[in-house]
């Protein structure tokens, strides 16, 4: 399994918590509004850090904090760490189901 994502703040290292619906959530609407054009650059920006400030969900990890704390570059990367991570999550489950007793044949 993957690292969980981290990110710097004022010198402090956060650890991405177990990721919840609401994140999961969260990332599908904006890919889906990325993917039909519907976000203008402030806006990509603005959900990238809502992508985020959800996934840490601690005090600390503000949109404001993230602004100063973090260069475009590393937003980008960090959120997209986050959807790769997100999305692993259910498949690495899936993985792990024993399979299942085939039923006797009659």
């Amino acid at each position: 399994m993957k690292t969980p994502p981290q990110i710097m703040i004022n010198g402090k290292k956060y650890v991405m918590s177990k990721p919840k619906v609401k994140l999961w959530r969260q990332i599908i609407k904006f890919q889906e509004a990325y993917k039909n054009g519907e976000l203008d650059g402030e806006m990509i920006i603005d959900e990238m850090l809502g992508v985020i400030e959800t996934a840490f969900n601690n005090t600390n990890v503000t949109r404001d904090a993230i602004e100063e704390n973090m260069d475009f570059e590393e937003l980008a990367r960090v959120v997209g760490y986050i959807r790769e991570y997100v999305t692993g999550v259910p498949n690495m489950k899936a993985a792990q189901v024993p399979n299942a007793v085939t039923p006797a044949r009659i």
